[in-house]
Parts: structure tokens; sequence; C-alpha cells
């Protein structure tokens, strides 16, 4: 467990507090995650975690119609979040996505039993497996609920401290009203080009100030009936286009389309770029190949990125993201 700890700590590149320290110590991760999902192939085989529950990876946990819909995140993101949520014995806590029930663990042992810890999740089958696993006396303190995260849960607000465990384009409005003033919420944000973490406080006047923690992230978007699907990308108006310049990269641009830090400067000052990857040879599961489309919704222009060739169509993007390069 010392080791797991120190994967923990150097991932995350901070001091764990003794309270997160003491609630990975305690809490198993490998009662919480007694199998995973392997991609083989085209296939997905279910195997036991064994030794790999105590690895600082993800494991996907179910699938539906071939797709992931929930994992156990990497502890060490689980780490950052929870040190940057800075919980205090006798919290009352909701918690958005309860998945395999570990992190909601790990939250009840921080608050201790004049906490508690309310944790939503949509699911039906994780609500059942995670309440099965979430027992005894040092869990009394969690509530888990079948219910529309997005919406929050009224009946047991206000909340001190809000945590989201799966990523989102927006802090929903009922967030924001059953945090307590001075409360804290942490989770994924998904911008067009960016995934990054945020810590936002809740102000006196019913605002949230924050900024971002120092943390890669990269959660499943949360789903909810209430979240307006993202439009498709209406290919022809960029396809069509002829190509102006092909040429090899001056620079490494699909390494810098990793960088979070770039991307969300890009993303800052040209807010109607967006990134797109698109498949050739048939769906996902079956593509030879793929290609990474930055366009320019205003401008209806593009770049796409196929190993190392880029193509650009119209005038103005390329440019944009060389300038922000520079930057």
């Amino acid at each position: 467990m010392s080791e797991y700890l120190e994967q923990l700590v150097k991932r995350i590149d901070q001091p764990l507090s003794p309270a997160v320290r003491n609630a990975f110590q305690e809490v198993d991760r490998g009662w919480f995650v007694p199998s995973y999902y392997r991609r083989e192939g085209k296939e997905w085989v279910m195997e036991e975690t064994c030794e790999l529950v105590y690895q600082d990876i993800p494991l996907t946990t179910k699938i539906e119609q071939g797709w992931p819909v929930s994992s156990s995140s990497m502890p060490s993101v689980m780490a950052a979040m929870l040190e940057a949520l800075a919980l205090q014995p006798g919290q009352n806590v909701l918690e958005i996505g309860t998945g395999t029930g570990y992190n909601a663990a790990l939250m009840s042992r921080i608050v201790g039993k004049s906490g508690q810890i309310i944790s939503v999740e949509r699911d039906s089958e994780l609500v059942q497996s995670a309440t099965e696993r979430l027992v005894g006396p040092f869990l009394e303190n969690v509530h888990v609920v079948l219910a529309d995260g997005f919406t929050g849960y009224l009946s047991k607000a206000p909340y001190h401290r809000i945590i989201a465990t799966a990523a989102f384009h927006q802090i929903p409005r009922a967030w924001r009203e059953q945090l307590t003033p001075g409360g804290i919420v942490v989770g994924n944000l998904l911008g067009n080009l960016t995934s990054i973490l945020i810590r936002l406080q809740k102000q006196e006047d019913g605002s949230l100030t924050g900024s971002p923690v120092p943390h890669g992230a990269f959660f499943m978007e949360m789903r909810s009936p209430q979240i307006e699907e993202a439009k498709s990308v209406e290919w022809v108006l960029y396809e069509n286009k002829p190509i102006e310049r092909e040429y090899s990269e001056s620079f490494n641009l699909t390494t810098i389309l990793k960088d979070q830090a770039f991307l969300l400067y890009l993303q800052c000052a040209f807010p109607d770029i967006q990134i797109h990857r698109r498949y050739n040879g048939g769906p996902i599961e079956n593509a030879s190949s793929f290609e990474t489309w930055m366009i320019d919704l205003q401008e209806q222009t593009s770049v796409t990125v196929q190993t190392e060739r880029i193509q650009t169509r119209g005038d103005g993007l390329w440019e944009k993201v060389q300038q922000a390069r520079l930057r």
C-alpha cells in the first residue's frame, strides 16, 4: 500500500494531506473494483483486476453496446480532486456519479460519522452494485440515490462540497444553488478544445470563482435528458473546399495538440475553433485510420492533420494556430 500511495504523490506532484492519505490506506480499491474490461481487438473481455487494482490506472467497469459507460478513475486523479475539495469532518457532500462507490467510500472516511455523502447515479445497476459494497459501520454516512446528477439532489441540500466524476460543459444551475456560500465544487470541465479539472468556490453573491487544478483529467461525459446533444459537424462545408496548402509539419502539431495548456490558450484566444477526429474506413471499431480536423466555425476554414502532413482549407486558421504556439 505504501508503494501505491507513493505513486499517487508522484503523479499529483504534491504531498497528500493526512486525511486523504489515511482514506486511501483504509479503503481497499480492490473491494470496489474486483473486475474490469480489457479491449481485445474489437471485443471487450472481462478479467479480474488482481494487482492491477493497485496501480495508478483507470479501469473500465461497465460496457454498453460496445462502449465504456463507467470506470474506476485513476487514483492519482481522485487524490488530486480530493485535495482540491478540501473536505472537513462533519460536512455534507454531493457526489455526481457514484460509479463503483470507491470515491464515496474515500470521502466518507474524511468527513466522518458526523458528515454525510450523498452520491447520485443515473444507472440503476451501478446504484445496486455500489450500495452492496458500501456497507459497514464506517459507511453508514453514504447514501446512494438513483437520480439525474444534472439537477443535483435538492432534498439533502445545501452542500458544503460538490464533486463531479463525470465531465460537463457548464456548471448546472442546480449545483450552484444547492452549494452553501463558501462551498467548493470540483469537476472536469470540457471545452471545445480542452478537458481540465476546475475548483470553484461560491461567493456571498452566489457567483462561482476559482481556477484550474494542475492535473490532467478525461472523465466520461455526463449523461442527462436535460443536456442538449452536441450538433454534428456539417462536413460538406469543409471537405468540399479546395486544399490550399499541403506540407509536412514545421513543428510537431500532433504532439502540441495533446498539450492542455496550449489548447486552453487557443480556446480562450479563438473560441470558435473546435477539434474533431474523423475516422476512415467505416465506424470507429473498424476504422483503418483517422484524421484530426481543426475547424473554425465562424470562418468555415479548417486544418487537417494526417500523421505528419498538414492540409489547410481557407485562410486564417493555420495562422491562428501558429500565433498561439508562439505565445
